[in-house]
This record gives structure tokens, C-alpha cells and sequence, in this order.
């Protein structure tokens, strides 16, 4: 049986509202923005109605998907972080770029197809972005000192290592080699590397 073939399923339950998301994030991952309203349906055997239901238009949607993978991202790495301390920078990364390695097509749909997205995306993009900005920062302040020289130093060595671990995220979800590799194990390793140098915290 088809995905045509399949019946389609009332609109208004609040689970479908879920259901929609998975659907539009395996087809927005595989096409980006220049997706359709109708191959959501198609993806979720759903009619276009029941996805105008719960989102009242395609950006509405696109920004919710992208939402949700920002929150799995997160998720991933503050369940495996202990209470009232921070993981190692090794460990995070490690749990982060593990997470896109199984699941490359989402990663792409945050690092890669947000950008050009709608406005309210690339916000959520800049937000997630911006969450590992200040746990980096938090990570840099239990070592360093508490002068405004100390502080500018935080702001611009975390800000200067997640701008390079986004981009290194694109390329990578993108499939184009870093330092003549693909290999998500030793990317992640130079990338944990590259923070200890940066901002001098283990």
C-alpha cells in the first residue's frame, strides 16, 4: 500500500499535531524549505487540511520542525549532564556530533536548510546557537578569573568556537570533507581539541 493508498486520519487530535512534525522533518531534511505543503500530507497520510489545522502555514511548520530538533540536540547533551556540574568538552561534543551521526538528515535541517528559512528559523537556529555560546562560557568562568579583561576573553573565545563548530556542522551534514575527511569521530575530536585551545578549559 502507497502513502496515497493509506486512509487519511482526522485532523484534530493533539497527537497529530506531533505526528505532523516527524513527518515534515524527514521531508524538509531530504528537500529544505522549497518543500511542499502537499508532500507533508503525502509523508504523514494526512490531507493538506488537517496540516493547516494545526500550523497555519508552511514557515509556521518549517520553524516548528526546526524547533524540535534544536530541543533534541539540547536534549542529548543536558541528559547525560550531571547535577550542579558540566561535562567534560570532549564528552560534549562526542554526545552532539554522535546524535548527528544518526541523525544526519535532522542535523541538516537545523545547521544547513534553517538559514534560509524563515526569519522565525533562522531565530531558533541563533537561539540554539547561542545556549552552547553560554555553556561554554559557564564551562571558561570555573577557570578563569573575574576581571572585565577575563570576561571579554569568555565572550569572544566562546563566541569564536561555536561559530567555527556550526560551520564545521554544516560542511559536514552537507558532505563536504573537513581537513580531507568525513569521519564524524575524528571531525569530533579536533573539534574538542580546538575548544581546549581556545578556551583553555578541559
Amino acid at each position: 500500500m502507497t502513502a496515497d493508498d493509506r486512509p487519511r486520519r482526522a485532523a484534530h487530535r493533539p497527537s497529530r499535531r506531533q505526528e505532523i512534525i516527524e513527518a515534515a522533518i524527514a521531508v524538509f531534511a531530504r528537500e529544505g524549505i522549497s518543500a511542499s505543503i502537499a508532500e507533508v500530507a503525502k509523508e504523514s497520510s494526512m490531507s493538506q487540511a488537517s496540516i493547516y489545522y494545526h500550523f497555519k502555514n508552511k514557515p509556521e511548520l518549517f520553524t516548528a520542525c526546526v524547533s524540535e530538533v534544536s530541543r533534541r540536540i539540547m536534549n542529548a547533551t543536558s541528559s547525560h549532564e550531571p547535577p550542579d556540574t558540566f561535562l567534560h568538552t570532549k564528552e560534549a561534543v562526542d554526545i552532539v556530533w554522535t546524535w548527528a551521526e544518526h541523525h544526519r538528515e535532522e542535523a541538516k535541517l537545523l545547521y544547513v536548510w534553517a538559514v534560509a528559512g524563515p526569519p522565525e528559523a533562522k531565530a531558533v537556529r541563533h537561539r540554539f546557537e547561542e545556549y552552547y555560546v553560554r555553556k561554554v562560557r559557564r564551562r571558561m568562568r570555573r577557570f578563569s578569573g573575574s576581571t572585565p579583561l577575563d570576561h571579554a576573553v569568555e565572550r569572544l573565545a566562546s563566541r569564536t568556537y561555536m561559530t567555527l563548530a556550526i560551520t564545521v556542522a554544516e560542511a559536514w551534514v552537507d558532505g563536504h570533507p573537513l581537513g580531507g575527511t568525513l569521519d564524524q569521530r575524528r571531525i569530533a575530536a579536533a573539534l574538542a581539541e580546538i575548544s581546549v585551545r581556545v578556551t583553555g578549559v578541559p
